[in-house]
């Protein structure tokens, strides 16, 4: 059954997202506390902005002699675009970002600057992935995201269409981000499971700098939600939530 969203927005759990264990919202440090976990639900992919030419989908790009060892460990090659990506300006044989195998990068995604990519991290769609942002573990960017700055996606974190990411914050677990603009930890909050159904409640800051409650199928604003909802754990969201957004 597909759940019925407002302005016609349908959503689908994607499938490299799975329903997981864990959630954690974002936090300065690298691990920071988690919440039972839900599921969050993310939009359909638009084709045209995340395919990358059929002649080149299973092209990998290449591994340069230009190597370092991060922080972890972790042995980190720069990269070297095999195909032209026009979504990034990036033509065939320029120099990227640092990773650990080129499997790190499919489609359009692509990484530059002193960013870093590695574990069983993917950068695909149309992603963009700069300056010293880390992406490891299981973390997939996807779609038109952007992280920048010295944020760190790990976990099973997914970042989507209309996502930015930047700043020194991380996100973990298996929390799914798009339209959002998230640059400080007061920015993004999940508790779940919330309400008789057990369903995750996000309060996520969109790009406008409004914030956006959605919890199940329903999405709207942190008013609306508070109006919506009766019972104490959905007052408790609400307070919490404006709490959260008023310690930035």
């Amino acid at each position: 059954i597909e759940p019925i969203m407002p302005n016609s927005m349908v959503r689908m759990i994607p499938p490299r997202c799975s329903p997981g264990i864990t959630i954690f919202a974002i936090a300065p440090d690298r691990k920071p506390s988690n919440i039972q976990a839900g599921i969050l639900m993310a939009p359909t992919i638009n084709a045209e902005a995340t395919s990358a030419p059929s002649t080149v989908t299973t092209m990998k790009h290449h591994l340069t002699d230009d190597t370092m060892l991060n922080d972890l460990g972790v042995l980190l090659h720069r990269i070297r675009a095999a195909y032209d990506i026009p979504a990034h300006g990036v033509r065939a044989g320029d120099i990227g970002g640092w990773v650990d195998s080129p499997d790190r990068l499919t489609l359009n995604g692509w990484i530059i600057d002193d960013a870093q990519a590695y574990d069983d991290a993917t950068i695909t769609g149309a992603a963009l992935v700069t300056g010293n942002a880390r992406i490891y573990e299981s973390a997939t960017i996807d779609e038109t995201a952007r992280v920048s700055g010295n944020a760190a996606i790990c976990g099973h974190a997914c970042i989507g269409y209309g996502a930015h990411v930047h700043g020194d914050i991380t996100i973990d677990g298996r929390a799914w981000i798009e339209d959002a603009d998230l640059s400080h930890p007061s920015h993004f909050l999940i508790v779940t499971p919330l309400g008789r159904a057990g369903e995750n409640a996000q309060l996520t800051r969109c790009p406008n700098g409004s914030y956006t409650v959605t919890h199940g199928d329903w999405i709207g604003s942190l008013d609306d939600f508070a109006a919506a909802f009766d019972g104490a754990e959905y007052a408790l969201f609400a307070d919490l939530a404006r709490a959260h957004i008023n310690g930035a």
